[in-house]
C-alpha cells in the first residue's frame, strides 16, 4: 500500500517528497553540469558555473517546486576561489556548495471551531490594517 512515506526515522525526511526531490536535483544537476568538465578553471569558469546552478534554481521557484517563506531564498549556490582552493584546483577540481531548503508538505490541516450562542466573537484585523470577515 503506498502511504507516502519512506522508513527514515526523520520526519523532515520520511516523505515521498523528499526523496523524489532530491533525486530531481542531483539528477538534473548530473546531466546538466557536464558540460562544464575540460575546461579551463577560471574565474570565468566559476562565475558560468554558479549561473548554471543559480539559473536551475530560481526556475526550481518559478515552477513552484520549491517555495520564498518570508521573502528568503531557499537555496545558496558558492563557487569561487573561496571553497576551491589553488592546491585543490591545481590538481583539477573545481567544487561547487549548494544549499536547498525544500518546502514541506502539509500532512495535516488543523481547524479549532468554536460555535454556539455564547461565543463571543473576536475581531480580527489583516495585515493590510482592514478588518477580517
Amino acid at each position: 500500500m503506498r502511504g507516502g512515506r519512506n522508513t527514515a526515522s526523520d520526519p523532515s525526511r520520511n516523505g515521498d517528497n523528499y526523496v523524489r526531490l532530491t533525486n530531481y536535483i542531483a539528477q538534473s544537476l548530473s546531466v546538466g553540469m557536464g558540460q562544464y568538465v575540460g575546461q579551463v578553471i577560471s574565474d570565468s569558469l566559476f562565475a558560468n558555473i554558479r549561473g548554471t546552478l543559480l539559473s536551475f534554481l530560481q526556475n526550481m521557484v518559478n515552477q513552484g517546486l520549491l517555495g520564498l517563506l518570508g521573502g528568503a531564498l531557499p537555496y545558496s549556490v558558492i563557487c569561487d576561489t573561496s571553497n576551491n582552493s589553488s592546491s585543490r584546483v591545481g590538481l583539477g577540481y573545481v567544487q561547487a556548495d549548494v544549499q536547498v531548503q525544500f518546502q514541506a508538505i502539509n500532512d495535516f490541516f488543523i481547524i479549532n471551531l468554536e460555535g454556539g450562542q455564547t461565543v463571543q466573537v473576536a475581531k480580527q484585523t489583516l495585515p493590510n490594517g482592514q478588518p477580517g470577515q
